[in-house]
């Protein structure tokens, strides 16, 4: 949660009703973001994992870079491009 949203829920008095329902929306809001933010990191740690799996370092070339250089390879071409970019 950002400053501000913590300084909101604490600036809400103990016993209205009203602010008992602001606090729950927003804490309903924060969570609904956490969850969205977990299945992002876990599909990135997935991502990750699988590329650290591709290579053991031992090989005559890394197939890490190989595989970010595919991925790259195939992404839509931008702009009057023809030929692949290389990132690394």
């Amino acid at each position: 949660m950002s400053l501000e949203e913590v300084r909101t829920l604490l600036s809400l008095a103990l016993r209205r009703k009203a602010d008992c329902r602001t606090a729950n929306i927003a804490l309903d809001e924060h969570i609904g973001h956490v969850r969205t933010r977990l299945t992002e990191l876990k599909g990135l740690l997935a991502d990750l994992t699988d590329l650290r799996g591709r290579c053991d370092g031992l090989g005559t070339k890394c197939r890490i870079v190989e595989a970010l250089h595919s991925r790259a390879d195939a992404l839509p071409a931008a702009g009057a491009r023809t030929k692949p970019h290389r990132h690394v």
